[in-house]
């Protein structure tokens, strides 16, 4: 919900202030948060909302971060979590590891660090 509210506001504040069409808008935030959660997560680990709750995404086999590659399938993998009723989502909640369907496919673990 951080990251939606830091990626959303902006974007609904410029095209509000500038009268930029819906079609636009929406193409240029959906680019826009594709490429913050991807790299983020990519590069880092972490958004900045998962910063402030404590949370970190790492690689299942060493613990490091998931790089742009892994960080992609997993923003795809996202969607496809989604698509059964959020299953792929609440699959955390029985899994051992605690996985989602998304981490599962991209081979990543999400972990607590200190917010």
């Amino acid at each position: 919900m951080i990251d939606s509210a830091l990626l959303g506001l902006p974007w609904s504040a410029l095209g509000f202030a500038f009268g930029i069409n819906a079609d636009t808008q929406l193409f240029a935030s959906s680019t826009f948060s594709i490429l913050y959660f991807v790299v983020a997560e990519g590069l880092w680990g972490q958004t900045i909302g998962k910063r402030c709750v404590g949370v970190r995404v790492v690689r299942a086999t060493n613990l490091e971060t998931p790089g742009i590659l892994l960080a992609a399938i997993r923003y795809i993998g996202r969607i496809i979590s989604a698509l059964f009723l959020l299953l792929g989502y609440f699959w955390m909640l029985w899994d051992s590891r605690r996985q989602t369907w998304h981490d599962k496919l991209s081979s990543t673990l999400v972990i607590r660090t200190t917010p």
